[in-house]
């Protein structure tokens, strides 16, 4: 909608010159430690996630 007022946020910081790597809602520095994080998250050890958060993820 043109009428509502846009928020941005912008963040900076010193680079840090490492590999990234983006698997849905992770980032990290390898591939394995996006797959690690995958099936930690589907493990529970992220703790309880409400369901709603979690929906996009579920397999």
């Amino acid at each position: 909608d043109p009428e509502q007022p846009a928020r941005v946020m912008v963040y900076s910081g010193i680079p840090l010159r490492e590999p990234v790597a983006v698997g849905g809602p992770f980032v990290m520095n390898t591939k394995v430690e996006i797959t690690k994080a995958f099936t930690d998250f589907h493990a529970g050890a992220f703790g309880p996630v409400p369901r709603q958060a979690r929906l996009a993820y579920d397999r």
